[in-house]
């Protein structure tokens, strides 16, 4: 229980520290900004394939080709 009381202790005065630096950047500027940022990761499709007859074929499509066709 005592440890707890310290955790929370911590928290409390780490985000009392923060406040007014958070506040204090908050009026610096009157502007909206905004900003979005996509990440992906994409990748190559290959594979074979074989027929009974003994014949078949390999594919191979990269992760640039696929973008390029979007």
């Amino acid at each position: 229980m005592v440890r707890i009381q310290r955790m929370a202790s911590v928290a409390v005065l780490t985000i009392a520290a923060i406040s007014p630096a958070i506040v204090a950047a908050q009026e610096l500027s009157d502007q909206w900004k905004f900003r979005a940022s996509i990440y992906g990761w994409l990748p190559d499709i290959g594979g074979s394939t074989t027929f009974p007859a003994g014949t078949g074929t390999s594919i191979n499509v990269n992760a640039d080709k696929i973008i390029d066709t979007l």
